[in-house]
């Protein structure tokens, strides 16, 4: 073999490992069901739900959760100094369900960020035994709390996270949203989460992200990140060095999400969250790029120029393999979080736009412009 072809079958080899991981994921990755069963003795549990600037969702989600099937529980959400109509729009569903309460929101501290601040006085308020954060543009099917409860005794673990079925609509969504949880899907066997005590092997999703209330009080809660802009997957690193066990699972079928509506909120709200998700270090946001265009966009970059230039079965095979690996890897994650079955054929696209959205948030932050969400500034990596 020349050294065409050799470096085609390297790389053919290192595409074939987080398929492999995403073939184990398909097999095995947890999901919420509706057949769990919830214990007799039911424990109560309280929905908490932060809100800043939110009304184009928090109806809706509000409307959800006071339609849940599951008794035991209370609904609190915190308006979160909002500057349109999400305090009204909580207020007139508060007004109409004993089940909601509202709690408006104290000024932000120094050296906290926004979600963990509203989170933490959430959690001053709650009663229950089980403390579930949900995002406000998330929706709850009238089972979703059930299955969340379910999902606790099943996997006896102290902290149970949830990957909603993602609502993308636009182009940039498409192209953006289904990519972090491709990402933990194709580079991390969900079964670490659960057994691994090593920190390293660790994924969460603050939009649904339930703590048992002892190990929340004992990983220190949202005060313990006041500071961390990607809370949750922090919070989930904390609790496994507390000897917290962790749950990941998908709940396509009972809580939906979408989280942006334009490109403009896709790139700024994933800017915000890329580079300080990386620690604000520039070497590990490279080498990520580096390595999601290496695997994802070079073997079919490479197998148009091999078709062009170099129409050899001994080079095209490796690349052709190599590019059905990458897809397939991809349209596994697809079909687990419920999206679109033909949506993984944009992945190498995907790859290509997280890569300049990820530069750009690194750009952001080292140039001291920081992030913007919802009227509020993230600064520097200061």
């Amino acid at each position: 073999m020349n050294p065409l072809e050799i470096g085609a079958w390297i790389l053919c080899g290192c595409v074939a490992i987080p398929f492999l991981i995403s073939l184990l994921n398909l097999a095995s990755f947890a999901r919420l069901r509706a057949d769990d069963l919830v214990p007799d003795e039911q424990p109560f549990v309280s929905v908490l739900v932060p809100a800043r600037n939110e009304e184009h969702n928090i109806g809706a989600l509000l409307r959800s959760l006071t339609l849940q099937r599951y008794d035991q529980c209370e609904i609190i959400v915190l308006d979160d100094n909002s500057e349109d109509g999400t305090g009204a729009i909580i207020d007139e569903i508060a007004g109409n369900n004993d089940r909601v309460t509202k709690i408006v929101g104290t000024p932000l501290p120094d050296g906290w960020v926004g979600k963990n601040w509203a989170c933490h006085q959430l959690s001053l308020t709650a009663k229950g035994e089980i403390f579930l954060f949900v995002d406000a543009d998330t929706t709850f099917e009238p089972l979703a709390t059930d299955a969340i409860v379910a999902r606790f005794f099943r996997s006896k673990a102290d902290v149970v996270s949830a990957v909603p079925l993602q609502i993308v609509r636009s182009w940039a969504e498409r192209l953006v949203v289904p990519m972090p949880p491709f990402l933990y899907f194709a580079f991390l066997p969900n079964f670490l989460i659960g057994r691994s005590r090593n920190e390293r092997f660790v994924a969460a999703n603050g939009q649904v992200l339930g703590f048992r209330k002892e190990a929340y009080e004992r990983i220190g809660g949202h005060q313990r990140v006041s500071g961390e802009i990607v809370e949750d997957i922090r919070l989930a690193a904390i609790a496994k060095k507390e000897e917290c066990t962790i749950d990941l699972a998908s709940a396509r079928e009972f809580v939906s999400c979408r989280m942006y509506r334009s490109s403009e909120e896709v790139i700024g709200g994933f800017a915000k969250n890329f580079y300080p998700g990386l620690g604000f270090r520039p070497a590990s946001l490279l080498l990520t790029c580096t390595l999601l265009l290496l695997l994802y966009f070079v073997p079919i970059l490479s197998l148009a120029a091999a078709f062009v230039f170099q129409p050899d079965i001994a080079l095209l095979l490796p690349l052709g393999i190599a590019v059905i690996l990458g897809l397939d890897a991809r349209a596994f994650s697809d079909r687990t979080f419920g999206l679109h079955p033909l949506l993984f054929l944009l992945h190498p696209a995907s790859v290509c736009a997280v890569t300049f959205i990820g530069l750009r948030s690194m750009r952001l932050y080292r140039s001291g412009t920081g992030g913007e969400w919802k009227g509020r500034h993230y600064g520097s990596s200061s």
